[in-house]
């Protein structure tokens, strides 16, 4: 297992709002949260629920996992998640364990997973591989996600992350020639103002106090992925376009 090393978010959404996700204490005003859940359901053979089943959620790259149970409809919920790739096992008395591996949870994600459990011991063992769903039906949120290996590989003219926007449908460069002069390139996501794009580090308000742009830039070589995303909800507040929230390693 290499070292760790810490993620960083870029979410912006139609109404701008960005997420950077640094280890860093910030200013606490306009909190963000850069984490993700894994929410889901678990059924027996005939699609009753199953409540007090035993989840454990895992993550592949620490091993800190998180054990909780499904309430009285079966359903359970873990939140908080750093962004990662996880194991989701499941267990009930008189049923086989089953196991989903390589959920990939993304900066500020949710996911949702069914758990349709078959009768047998719990020595016994079914492994499901998991796929990412072609719909997400959790949320309204619109994001893109832009992975490590390309925020490493693909050239960036002055090593500024603003630059890594580009490759979000709908951004294009900024208009604020004096934001631009101090902080470096600016964008607007699907016709938003680049001035009304909203930053956090790790969860934290991020936003330069005049011209709204990010006010810490991290290092490219800090970032492990970052989503732009648009239409997010009200709990990214202090700006009314597009959000960027990154995770560092």
């Amino acid at each position: 297992m290499g070292s760790p090393r810490k993620r960083v978010i870029w979410v912006v959404q139609a109404s701008a709002v960005v997420v950077l996700g640094l280890v860093l204490a910030a200013n606490l005003f306009g909190q963000a949260s850069t984490f993700g859940s894994i929410l889901g359901k678990v059924t027996d053979p005939t699609g009753s629920s199953v409540p007090g089943a035993n989840v454990k959620v895992a993550n592949r790259e620490t091993g800190i996992a998180r054990e909780l149970q499904t309430d009285s409809a079966g359903d359970f919920a873990a939140r908080s998640l750093n962004p990662g790739f996880y194991n989701v096992e499941v267990t009930a008395p008189n049923f086989q364990r089953q196991v989903l591996e390589n959920v990939k949870l993304d900066v500020a994600q949710t996911v949702t997973l069914d758990f349709r459990l078959t009768i047998g011991q719990v020595s016994e063992r079914v492994q499901v591989e998991a796929v990412a769903p072609l719909l997400q039906t959790d949320t309204g949120t619109v994001g893109t996600v832009i992975e490590n290996e390309k925020v490493l590989e693909l050239p960036l003219n002055g090593r500024n992350f603003n630059a890594l926007t580009r490759l979000v449908p709908g951004a294009v460069r900024g208009t604020n020639a004096g934001a631009e002069t101090i902080q470096g390139e600016t964008f607007t996501v699907t016709g938003s103002r680049s001035d009304d794009n909203y930053y956090a580090l790790d969860g934290m308000f991020n936003n330069g106090t005049f011209f709204k742009t990010a006010a810490i830039h991290p290092s490219v070589d800090a970032i492990q992925e970052f989503k732009i995303q648009q239409n997010t909800s009200a709990i990214y507040g202090a700006a009314a376009e597009s959000q960027c929230r990154r995770s560092q390693y």
